[in-house]
């Protein structure tokens, strides 16, 4: 149960900002594909390989997902006062180029002011400016 309630949420808030506006009745069919995305029903922009998360502050995060070998991938996670600015996900950390197996890593640490809640991680393929998000959960 509690993991479609964080798909809806990590649907809902790309659609935020991707859209800037709240899925209505009519978006139904596009949260469909972008629940059935995450949860690799369909062809995604990326797989989640790993994403251990102790989800409490002053502890670290790693995410690690597939994408095309040697491109490049960014990260950038939205917490209610912007992008987090952890030093593991910002300046030369923040886009990094997948290896010959696709596989791309970020670590960064939570920081002590982040709000518990369901806050965004975006992914953005460079070549293409495709995005999609998926849900950090902290307690």
């Amino acid at each position: 149960m509690m993991k479609h309630f964080i798909a809806a949420m990590a649907v809902m808030l790309s659609l935020i900002t991707t859209q800037g506006v709240l899925p209505m009745v009519s978006d139904a069919s596009v949260m469909e594909l972008q629940v059935a995305a995450y949860r690799g029903e369909t062809e995604s922009l990326f797989e989640v390989v790993e994403m251990i998360n102790a989800g409490r502050v002053n502890n670290d995060v790693t995410l690690t997902i597939r994408g095309v070998p040697y491109e490049e991938y960014s990260i950038r996670v939205n917490l209610p006062g912007g992008a987090s600015r952890s030093a593991g996900i910002t300046g030369q950390n923040r886009v990094k180029q997948a290896d010959s197996e696709g596989l791309v890593s970020w670590t960064w640490r939570i920081g002590a002011v982040t709000p518990a809640g369901v806050h965004e991680i975006l992914i953005t393929r460079e070549a293409t400016g495709e995005r999609n998000s998926l849900p950090l959960v902290i307690e």
